[in-house]
């Protein structure tokens, strides 16, 4: 088993450091070993679908990825912070010995590799396992060291410094790094099932799948075309996060037929959703993921159009409620903060007083024709 392999071969080496999402940690034991194996399996389908040859390591609780190439591409390194669930953050480390002489000889090293004359800078250490040390004796003399080096005009700011450099001492290894690149947390995609997600052209339909992958549920988009200027912008973006568009809806023949309606947001959502209905019943998923925003990022949604929409749709629908965001905002947060189409300034999913459920059914039958 990798966990009882030696980690030698490694030392000298940049490797890609991945903490697994503090979920995790709480798990049974089974259940986080059948998460990990998930996350690897995972991690080995972005990597083998772009033929990046790669070995993954465990290594006291933390995963190593370790390429074949010497240069860790910052594109991949950003392709599975944003695609892959189940990860706390990812850092490109300098793997050395774990004892006293190498950790300040190679700390050194990077920081002069990496810290810029006249700046300030802060050494943080953290300490797994048994030592001959405590993690404040290393950071303070990895600290004196970098001061007496050649960089100019050094100095110590450990409350808000320009300049940061991380040892992590685990075991008989160290990993030193500069940098900690936020990932997406939660558990692995596909841990809890798959279903399919309702995505139009605007950021809270992309929101809401995303936190549905944060919660372990493997993504299967259907895209709803409006004919917005930044559609292909949003359809690369779902593809980017998620996986590629299983099918394209287009929505003019809609708008042809229901712009004049005051509720044409409501209308537009219980035809997307009820267009998914039929992915799904021929399917192989039991669920839809459809936004649910109140009062948010230009969108509204009334309780009224919320329980008429789980009337008609009849459907378990997963609606991740977006309050929680306000202000949060993931990295991939607002291509735009316009409308998903042009035909309103505002999206209102408002009930409408009374529900045209003949035209609704005389456009679903043009569209299966």
């Amino acid at each position: 088993m990798e966990h009882k392999q030696s980690h030698s071969n490694l030392i000298g080496k940049s490797v890609l450091l991945l903490r697994l999402g503090g979920e995790l940690g709480i798990k049974s034991r089974r259940t986080r070993r059948r998460m990990i194996s998930l996350l690897r399996s995972n991690i080995n389908s972005l990597l083998h679908k772009q033929d990046i040859a790669h070995s993954i390591l465990d290594f006291r609780g933390r995963l190593l990825i370790k390429f074949s190439s010497s240069l860790i591409s910052h594109d991949i390194v950003s392709q599975i912070a944003q695609q892959i669930s189940g990860i706390s953050s990812l850092s490109i480390v300098l793997v050395c010995r774990g004892d006293e002489e190498a950790i300040l000889k190679n700390g050194v090293n990077e920081a002069t590799r990496l810290f810029s004359p006249n700046s300030s800078f802060a050494v943080r250490v953290r300490r797994e396992g048994v030592h001959p040390y405590s993690s404040m004796e290393i950071a303070a003399k990895l600290g004196s060291k970098i001061l007496d080096s050649d960089i100019h005009g050094l100095k110590v700011d450990l409350t808000s410094p320009q300049l940061e450099i991380f040892v992590d001492i685990r075991g008989d290894l160290a990993f030193i790094y500069s940098d900690i690149i936020s990932g997406i947390d939660g558990i692995p995609s596909t841990s809890q099932g798959t279903a399919i997600a309702l995505f139009r052209p605007n950021t809270n339909s992309v929101l809401s799948a995303w936190l549905m992958k944060k919660r372990g549920v493997k993504i299967i988009p259907i895209f709803f075309k409006t004919g917005k200027k930044a559609e292909e912008e949003h359809i690369g973006l779902v593809e980017f996060i998620f996986s590629s568009v299983h099918s394209f809806i287009n929505l003019e023949p809609f708008f042809r037929m229901f712009k004049n309606e005051k509720s044409l947001c409501f209308y537009c959502q219980l035809i997307c959703e009820l267009i998914s209905k039929n992915y799904i019943l021929n399917g192989s998923v039991q669920a839809l993921i459809s936004p649910t925003c109140f009062n948010l990022n230009n969108e509204l949604m009334s309780l009224d159009a919320l329980n008429a929409l789980e009337t008609e749709v009849s459907l378990s629908t997963l609606r991740p409620i977006q309050l929680g965001y306000h202000g949060i905002k993931p990295s991939f947060h607002a291509i735009d903060d316009l409308p998903c189409c042009d035909h309103k300034q505002r999206v209102e999913i408002l009930l409408p007083a009374k529900l045209n459920k003949k035209k609704i059914e005389e456009f679903l039958k043009e569209f299966q024709a």
